[in-house]
């Protein structure tokens, strides 16, 4: 594999779960005993024992220095954030609303720029996996540029998930199955989305190449949150409190 961002050797695994939030939401291992977590994935189990677990990452894709140096302030930017997300939460949930200038300060803008560098990070690294190609401007967006296209992604407030964690008191980190189209003339692939979810928030992303310039809810200081749910909150069952979805 070479990395999908410059090119080099891909000597890196970039993480599907990220290792801050990890350790937030349960600690910083080992997961074993009562504090074990697993990942499911098409109704198997497979253990996490620690942050740093393979089940936490996906396969190698980027060189060490773009993970690790070039994408530093995309991660630090994330991290921010979910932490602003957690220690608010309650009210962020009543009022349905994010204001970014509460969550980094003077340097909102830039910090909301990087924070989309870093879900871009992470979706390419999905795509990659997949080896579907990376467009050359999506990495010049990485590179600094301020121009993003191909790229459809919204936060949302899910509530069967605030109704999960109320009820069991653990911390949810899951991204979604990754769907696309394909054209049975041509071959060629549209649509591709799918979702991660931090707690209760999630990013609902898009990638296609008919998308001509970014279309997110998070580009400016107040982002409103639309609701949705999968199973209703009030049906909500108690998840065991030894399981990580994926």
């Amino acid at each position: 594999m070479k990395c999908w961002w410059c090119g080099d050797d891909a000597d890196s695994r970039e993480h599907k779960y990220k290792k801050t939030d990890l350790t937030r939401e349960f600690g910083k291992g080992p997961y074993l005993g009562t504090s074990s977590l697993v990942r499911v994935f098409k109704g198997r189990q497979y253990p996490i024992h620690g942050p740093d677990s393979k089940q936490a990452k996906f396969q190698p894709s980027l060189c060490a220095a773009c993970n690790n140096i070039k994408s530093q302030p995309f991660d630090m930017a994330y991290d921010e954030f979910c932490l602003y997300i957690k220690e608010n939460e309650i009210s962020i949930i009543e009022i349905k609303q994010i204001m970014f200038k509460n969550v980094f300060n003077l340097r909102w803008k830039i910090k909301i720029a990087d924070l989309i560098r870093y879900y871009v990070k992470h979706i390419c690294c999905r795509l990659a996996e997949r080896n579907i190609p990376i467009e050359s401007d999506v990495i010049d967006y990485l590179n600094g540029s301020n121009r993003l296209k191909h790229f459809r992604m919204n936060l949302e407030i899910r509530d069967d998930i605030v109704a999960l964690l109320r009820k069991t008191g653990i911390g949810y980190i899951a991204i979604g199955d990754l769907m696309c189209l394909i054209s049975k003339s041509t071959g060629s692939i549209s649509n591709i989305n799918s979702h991660f979810t931090y707690r209760w928030l999630r990013l609902n992303y898009e990638y296609d190449l008919n998308i001509g310039k970014l279309k997110t809810n998070f580009s400016k200081n107040i982002v409103h949150l639309n609701s949705g749910f999968s199973v209703d909150p009030e049906k909500v069952i108690a998840y065991n409190a030894e399981s990580l979805d994926s």
